[in-house]
C-alpha cells in the first residue's frame, strides 16, 4: 500500500513537468525550479562519487539520501504544475495528510515492533566454524546435543551452507529431550528453497518451561530429498563444546555445529521472536551488509582490531575449506 501511494505521487509529479511542452513557453517559476533541480542533483551526484571512490572505495547507497530533497522538489513542482490553481491548496492539504498517516503507520506498525525488547537471552553457544557438514538428505541426518542453561528454551540458531541453485522439498528441524527416551518436543518444517548460503536462521518455538539442566538434541533431516539436492550446516571440526557433540545419523563425530540456544525471559510470549508459534526467522548473512559497510569505512589499522575482522577471516578460511572439499568430491 505504501509503495502504491509513493508510485502514484511519482507518476503524477513527472506528468506535471510535461505541462512545459506542447509549444508553451515555460514560466519563470518553471525555469527557476528546473535550474535548482539540475544544480541539486548534479551536486549530490558529485558528492556521492567523491565519498564512494576517493574516501571509501566501495559503493555506499546511503550517501544518496541527500538526493531526497531534490527528488521531492521535482515531484511536488510537477504536482503544482499539474493541478489547476483553484484545487492546489486542497490537493496539497489532502496529500500532506495522507503522507503523515502513511509515515505514522510505518513507524507504529513496522519500526516500533522491530525495536521492541525481544526478551531473549543466549545460552549454549558455539560460534566457531571451519567447514560445512555432509549434505542433509533422505539418507543423512545432522544432529547436535547440548545442555540447557535456563528454563524457557525457545529457539535455536544455526547457519546453512547452500552454494548451489534453489532446492525443492523441505528440511525438518526436530528438538528431542535426551532424558525422555528421545521424545520429540518441538518440530518445524521449512522449505529448502528459502534457505540462502551463509545465512543464519532462528528456529523458534513455544518456550519449554522446565528446560534448565536438561540435555537436548536438535536435528535436521530431509526425508524426501534425494542425494545431491540437500543443504549443509556450518560446523567446527574441533570439539569446541564439551557438554555436547555432533552426530551424523545418530553416530558421534568429531566437531560441533555452529549454533546458539536462546531462552525466553518474559512472562508470556507476545511476538514471533518470543515463541507465540513455531516458525523460522531469517537473521541474515553471517557478516551482514550494514556491518560490512561500517567495516569498510574504517582505516586498515582500526579494522584489524574489530570483531568483524575476525569474523571475516574465519569466514574466508571456511570458504576455502569448502572449495577444497568440493574439488575433492568432484575428482572422486
Amino acid at each position: 500500500m505504501h509503495l502504491f501511494i509513493y508510485a502514484i505521487i511519482t507518476i503524477l509529479g513527472v506528468l506535471g513537468w510535461f505541462q512545459m511542452r506542447n509549444g508553451k513557453k515555460p514560466t519563470s517559476f518553471q525555469a527557476e525550479a528546473f535550474c535548482i533541480v539540475l544544480l541539486s542533483l548534479g551536486g549530490c551526484i558529485i558528492f556521492f562519487i567523491v565519498m564512494n571512490i576517493k574516501y571509501i572505495g566501495v559503493s555506499m547507497g546511503r550517501y544518496l539520501f541527500v538526493v531526497i530533497a531534490p527528488i521531492t522538489l521535482v515531484l511536488f513542482t510537477g504536482l503544482r504544475l499539474l493541478v489547476p490553481p483553484r484545487w492546489r491548496s486542497l490537493t496539497f492539504i489532502v496529500l500532506s495528510f495522507v503522507l503523515v498517516i502513511t509515515n505514522l503507520d510505518i513507524f507504529l506498525r513496522i519500526l516500533k515492533p522491530a525495536y521492541l525488547e525481544t526478551s531473549l537471552v543466549a545460552g549454549a553457544d558455539q560460534p566457531e566454524f571451519s567447514r560445512p557438514t555432509v549434505e542433509i538428505n533422505a539418507s543423512t541426518t545432522i544432529s547436535q546435543s547440548f545442555i540447557a542453561q535456563r528454563n524457557n528454551l525457545s529457539s535455536i540458531r544455526v547457519m546453512f551452507s547452500n552454494p548451489h541453485t534453489l532446492h525443492r522439498g523441505t528440511i525438518v528441524f526436530s528438538l528431542k529431550e535426551a532424558q525422555d527416551k528421545g521424545r520429540v518436543v518441538r518440530q518445524i518444517t521449512f522449505p529448502l528453497e528459502k534457505i540462502s548460503d551463509n545465512t543464519r536462521y532462528l528456529f523458534v518455538f513455544p518456550p519449554i518451561e522446565n528446560s534448565m539442566d536438561k540435555k537436548y538434541l536438535f536435528s535436521f533431516s530431509a526425508p524426501a530429498q534425494p542425494e545431491g539436492e540437500g543443504v549443509s550446516l556450518w560446523y567446527e571440526s574441533r570439539d569446541c563444546y564439551t557438554q555436547g557433540g555432533m552426530f551424523v545419523n545418530s553416530e558421534p563425530v568429531a566437531g560441533d555445529l555452529y549454533y546458539t540456544a536462546f531462552y525466553f525471559t518474559g512472562e508470556h510470549p507476545q511476538t514471533d521472536w518470543q515463541g507465540t508459534k513455531e516458525r523460522v526467522i531469517n537473521q541474515g548473512l553471517y557478516v551482514g551488509t550494514r556491518e560490512l559497510q561500517l567495516y569498510n569505512e574504517r582505516s586498515k589499522e582500526f579494522r584489524e582490531k574489530t570483531v568483524t575482522h575476525q569474523k571475516i577471516i574465519r569466514f574466508k578460511k571456511a570458504h576455502r575449506n569448502r572449495k577444497t572439499m568440493n574439488k575433492t568430491d568432484n575428482h572422486a
